[in-house]
């Protein structure tokens, strides 16, 4: 038996990082849910066995992004899921090792995540 792939997700919004763990859990991940940039360096720094990260590009104590060279400095791969749809917040994530970089404006994102997912 292979061992799971463990996702963390990183969303202030509870009712998606609950779509996002589903999503994850149906394609076969072990998940973890952080809700805060202190939740995800406390996370990081106990159990770093994290294989991909889903990542909201605004958290209740990150707002610009700060998260995500973060979680990228711990040589954890991101996908970047964000409400905000500007050319500067567009440019910046292009120009992060990231695995992609999807808007949450509507349900085709969340059917996109789970095929990169699988």
């Amino acid at each position: 038996m292979s061992q799971q792939k463990h996702l963390l997700v990183v969303e202030g919004t509870k009712p998606v990082a609950r779509v996002i763990k589903h999503i994850a859990t149906s394609a076969g991940y072990r998940v973890t849910v952080a809700e805060s940039f202190e939740e995800v360096k406390a996370l990081i720094q106990q159990d770093h066995d994290f294989f991909l990260a889903s990542i909201d590009y605004s958290l209740p104590d990150a707002l610009d992004g700060e998260v995500i060279p973060f979680i990228l400095e711990h040589e954890i791969p991101g996908i970047v899921m964000t409400g905000r749809m500007d050319d500067k917040t567009r440019t910046q994530m292009l120009s992060l090792p990231i695995v992609d970089y999807i808007t949450k404006d509507n349900v085709q994102a969340f059917d996109y995540l789970s095929r990169i997912l699988k």
